[in-house]
């Protein structure tokens, strides 16, 4: 008989497209009445309207006018979880 459900997966910082996380016993019931299998999430990570990501590098572009860049300043540039410092 099949069933849905819903599972809590702990996705570590810094994943990557294509990785594999292994939820030991959450897959199919075993032959037999033996052990139930492996479950396995294949992550894809989303583009970011505003953040590229390099391996475990984060980069934005953020506008500088002309007359901070020539006299310094300070701009406010914005952070992953969408605040701005």
């Amino acid at each position: 008989m099949e069933r849905d459900r819903a599972l809590s997966v702990n996705i570590p910082a810094g994943v990557e497209t294509g990785t594999r996380i292994r939820l030991a016993g959450e897959g199919e019931a075993g032959l037999r009445g033996g052990p139930a299998g492996d479950l396995y999430i294949f992550v894809e990570v989303q583009d970011h309207a505003i953040f590229l990501r390099d391996g475990k590098t984060l980069a934005c572009q953020v506008p500088v006018s002309m007359a901070t860049a020539a006299l310094g300043g300070e701009v406010e540039v914005p952070t992953i979880d969408g605040g701005a410092p």
